[in-house]
């Protein structure tokens, strides 16, 4: 019986939305106000947004060679496997669980349930915690049915959210004769010294605002055609993001002017007000409403196809590696990511902003460490297949390491103890790796790395088997060869072979040449010879039992057979 594996059901439009959706949130309704309290002139506020959309596609840029080269689930996680080994990205997994992934949905959660209460002028937090517990279980329960109803909902919240902010955008056009009294865009230049500092400030929020559009390699296991798709993606969504930034901020400016930019705590809800009055308060709060269940659903659903690769490599719950039979769906992972998201919700009590904060700098360590991983493949897999190559190497997947560092950086230092409590976490993570791959090693008797491979060994033996299956296929049929076809796979070295042809082969290939006799007590095994032709229309017979065992580096064996047709 086969295994039930993820199916490819994702065109190109489903995951440009992915990609939009990932990023847009909330943060283009409230950021705004804080870039232009570090700034004093409009130029400066918009050059660095758009410099925060260069990071974003040089980012996205090299995402979408590391997608092309490994099609699979696991985004990040498998480049980050692949270029620096299993606890790297086991501590990626371990800080999406914990804290990322689903502390994120359990804060978007209650923003969710903020919003809606707000849309009746209603408020109330037991009743945000309620609603949010309820959204996120019908979420879960949503992409539990399958890729599919889950990228439907995706598209129709995606679209309703970027038509409304397209809205506001034509509206702020078509009204920039209207305002003609508006307030000035700029003040008095700030000196070369607050300007730097300006800057570098301002760069902070402008990074977190535009981060998200990784989630789309989350589930590059399920989009058709990775290979053209995921970096058609990645660049058709960054460039519809950038568009909609710019657009967003230059309204915001014609309408409030920078002091009142800098003065304003719910930036788009000002600046609809002025245009359009009582009315556009209830847009924007629907507006964001949708924006935030956009998010709140992209989230629930490309984050468990990481834990479902991490179950197939033998570092998560074995049951997160199942597919469900129907859906196609990694139900388990998806319900663990719903359940914890809860429960973190009902610990916190929905308070979880300031927790949130201290992770920031983990997560942006992981973005820039999966972004170095292309660097790492380049020099480590120079020969590996790439159907697309980063336009720039290596200065643009740099470029965002070093944007990456930025961010580490500057939230490390604003927010100092809760990003302790983050590191905290990650030793943690260290911690049990450790004490998983040691009993893993007790189970295996062998806990040593295969440095042919470049394969981490010591987990369990079909993890193990995985990767190295993944890494070099070896099928399980029988299938021609010619005297020029490769006698062995690259790892391990060339195998041995279990017999001669049959005794019928003389008759129908010609005499064979004669062997010298070997001396008595030596174990006759024939080996690959240039003197010994391969007969035309052989088979080589590999038995689906003779899978190679990383574990003990053991060889292959086979057997060459005439074949008949």
């Amino acid at each position: 019986m086969t295994t039930p594996s993820l199916r490819r059901e994702l065109g190109l439009f489903s995951a440009t939305v992915i990609v939009v959706s990932g990023i847009i949130g909330s943060g283009i309704f409230f950021t705004p106000s804080e870039v232009a309290r570090q700034l004093g002139d409009a130029r400066w506020i918009l050059a660095v947004w758009a410099v925060g959309g260069l990071v974003a596609l040089a980012g996205a840029l090299t995402y979408a060679e590391l997608g092309a080269m490994s099609p699979g689930a696991g985004g990040a996680y498998v480049y980050i496997r692949d270029a620096f080994g299993r606890l790297p990205a086991f501590l990626y997994g371990w800080m999406l669980l914990t804290l990322i992934a689903t502390g994120a949905t359990a804060a978007v959660g209650v923003s969710f349930g903020n919003y809606v209460l707000r849309l009746f002028d209603v408020t109330s937090h037991a009743g945000s915690m309620a609603i949010a517990v309820g959204t996120i279980v019908i979420l879960t329960t949503t992409n539990c049915l399958g890729i599919k109803p889950g990228a439907i909902v995706q598209n129709a919240l995606t679209i309703a959210k970027t038509l409304a902010l397209s809205l506001l955008i034509a509206g702020g056009l078509l009204l920039w004769v209207r305002l003609g009294n508006a307030p000035p865009v700029s003040t008095a230049p700030l000196p070369r010294e607050s300007l730097i500092a300006g800057l570098s400030a301002a760069f902070v929020p402008v990074l977190f605002t535009i981060g998200g559009w990784q989630q789309m390699n989350m589930v590059a296991g399920e989009i058709r055609d990775p290979q053209r798709g995921i970096p058609r993606a990645l660049i058709f969504g960054i460039a519809i993001v950038i568009t909609i930034y710019l657009g967003a901020n230059a309204v915001y400016l014609r309408a409030l002017g920078r002091d009142g930019l800098a003065a304003s705590s719910a930036v788009a809800a000002d600046t609809v007000a002025r245009m359009a009055g009582p009315i556009g308060a209830t847009f924007i709060t629907a507006t964001i409403t949708v924006s935030v269940l956009g998010f709140l659903n992209v989230v629930i659903l490309t984050t468990p196809r990481v834990f479902y690769a991490m179950a197939q490599d033998g570092v998560f719950l074995s049951a997160a590696a199942r597919v469900h039979p129907v859906t196609g769906a990694p139900v388990i992972s998806i319900i663990v990511m719903g359940a914890w998201s809860i429960l973190l919700l009902l610990i916190t009590g929905g308070d979880i902003g300031a927790l949130l904060s201290g992770v920031v700098f983990a997560d942006w360590i992981f973005f820039g460490l999966g972004a170095a991983s292309l660097i790492a493949l380049r020099t480590s897999r120079p020969d590996a297949t790439r159907p697309y190559r980063v336009p720039g190497y290596p200065y643009v997947p740099l470029l965002f390491v070093l944007a990456a560092c930025i961010g580490i950086m500057s939230s490390f230092v604003s927010s100092l103890r809760t990003s302790l409590l983050g590191t905290a976490i990650l030793v943690v993570g260290v911690v049990l790796f450790l004490i998983a791959q040691r009993i893993g090693n007790r189970e295996s008797g062998n806990g040593n790395r295969d440095e042919g491979l470049g394969l981490p060994m010591g987990g369990s033996e079909a993890a193990n088997n995985v990767q190295w299956k993944a890494r070099f296929p070896i099928p399980d049929s029988r299938f021609p060869i010619t005297a020029t076809s490769p006698l062995a796979t690259p790892h391990p070295p060339l195998p041995r072979f279990a017999g001669l042809p049959a005794p019928d082969a003389k008759a129908q290939f010609g005499a064979l040449p004669r062997r010298r006799p070997r001396p008595p007590g030596l174990e006759a095994v024939p080996r690959p010879s240039p003197k010994l032709p391969i007969p035309e229309g052989a088979r080589l017979a590999v038995s689906p039992k003779m899978d190679p065992v990383p574990a003990t580096n053991r060889l292959l064996s086979r057997s060459l057979v005439p074949h008949r047709s």
